[in-house]
């Protein structure tokens, strides 16, 4: 997600591997969270046409609220995604 902010600003640097510390370490307030298992009944839900219709409904709001990139934000009920890395979320 990094990378796509940067990318909007005209910035083509690509992360570096220490860029999450860093980033967690400049906003103490964003925290990190181990992964846990995916229920099975969420896995098998996930299916391409449930899939393709959410970014579909996701597209049609974006674009009929006019809603910018630096509006929009990753989270869920366990909290905000920020950055590039493995389990950020």
């Amino acid at each position: 997600m990094a990378e796509l902010i940067a990318k909007e600003n005209r910035d083509n640097t690509p992360c570096g591997t220490n860029w999450t510390d860093e980033f967690l370490l400049r906003n103490p307030e964003v925290k990190t969270i181990i992964g846990r298992t995916i229920e099975a009944s969420r896995i098998n839900s996930a299916t391409k046409d449930v899939i393709s219709e959410f970014f579909s409904a996701y597209t049609r709001i974006i674009e009929r609220y006019n809603i910018k990139t630096h509006n929009q934000w990753d989270f869920n009920e366990h909290g905000i995604a920020l950055g590039c890395g493995i389990n950020a979320a």
